[in-house]
């Protein structure tokens, strides 16, 4: 079982906790966001823990940072961790906006995401990018 915390609380992030809640495979173990009404009501949505605090971030097998492109890189750059998974959702963002520190990577679902609106994300195309192929195996 994967552990996973999801980083934002916007349109994306909804439609991930949905999907991965699902999943036999994972668990989602927190939700963060920078955003603590919008974070909270998708927590007790979801009935997961949810910080507003990054240095509060439970251990996991993947980081998927799901928040506004420009803030991908400040955002990655304050995880006080070394070496675990860390992806972000941007189709539009280089691998390179994860910090260095980090298994850099992108899970990038080909996919517009309407608000309300039912997704199966088992017809959807992921792209997956990562620095170490072994990283795809998480």
């Amino acid at each position: 079982m994967y552990k996973i915390v999801i980083m934002g609380s916007g349109n994306v992030a909804e439609h991930l906790l949905k999907a991965f809640s699902k999943s036999n495979n994972s668990e989602i173990v927190q939700l963060y966001s920078r955003n603590s009404i919008s974070g909270l009501k998708l927590a007790d949505l979801f009935n997961i823990e949810f910080t507003s605090d990054i240095e509060k971030l439970k251990s996991a097998d993947l980081y998927l940072i799901s928040i506004i492109d420009s803030a991908i890189s400040e955002v990655s750059s304050k995880l006080k961790f070394k070496n675990k998974l860390v992806a972000h959702t941007s189709g539009a963002t280089s691998i390179d906006a994860i910090d260095k520190k980090n298994k850099q990577s992108v899970f990038y679902p080909l996919q517009t995401f309407t608000k309300g609106e039912e997704i199966d994300f088992s017809e959807i195309p992921i792209c997956l990018e990562t620095r170490n192929y072994k990283d795809c195996d998480t």
